[in-house]
């Protein structure tokens, strides 16, 4: 039942049905179906299984609670290899129909306008993924990096042979001190005076 309403743009009169009726939307949805987040990937082969609630809120307005599960492959920003992102995302959204009743809804949770041509559901999903991946993803251990390639090394990625190298590399320049020299040079300029 989820097909049916992913990609399409979903009313507010709708939401305000599927909400009174405690409807749920339950299905996997093609990560190639979201080409924000594909740019974001290394391999776009693998769904996401999705849970989307809607209920009536205490606040008089329609809210959606979902959930999204599945596992992506990003690429590490220390190797430029792929690692795999497990996805464990659970988001809660109040739906009104007007850009001022956006005041009146009380937090804790983010309102979507469903203007005259509603909600996109997929675009909601593409939306809470992007916003829950991390910045700058890497391997959880440096140890388990690739080693980088002698072409990726002619485009700048680096000079040395391995992900280990360059730690050591940053631990011996993290040892010296910004304004280690600055005594000396005050020391030297005193002395002249």
């Amino acid at each position: 039942m989820l097909a049916n309403h992913i990609g399409k743009s979903v009313g507010f009169p709708q939401l305000s049905e599927l909400a009174r009726r405690s409807q749920q939307l339950i299905g996997d949805v093609p990560v190639r179906k979201m080409p924000r987040v594909t740019t974001q990937l290394v391999d776009a082969d693998a769904s996401i299984n999705v849970r989307l609630q809607f209920v009536s809120g205490d606040q008089g307005v329609p809210e959606i609670v979902g959930a999204a599960t599945g596992s992506l492959v990003v690429r590490c920003q220390r190797c430029l290899g792929p690692v795999e992102w497990p996805v464990e995302l659970g988001f809660h959204l109040t739906v009104v129909d007007s850009e001022e009743k956006v005041a009146t809804v009380a937090e804790p949770f983010d309102t979507l306008v469903a203007d005259g041509k509603g909600v996109d559901l997929l675009e909601i999903l593409e939306d809470e993924l992007l916003a829950s991946m991390p910045l700058a993803p890497a391997h959880a251990v440096a140890t388990d990096c690739e080693p980088l390639a002698s072409d990726d090394r002619a485009h700048g990625a680096g000079s040395t042979d391995s992900v280990a190298d360059v730690a050591d590399v940053i631990e011996q320049e993290s040892t010296k001190t910004p304004f280690a020299d600055l005594a000396d040079m005050l020391q030297q300029a005193r002395g002249k005076n």
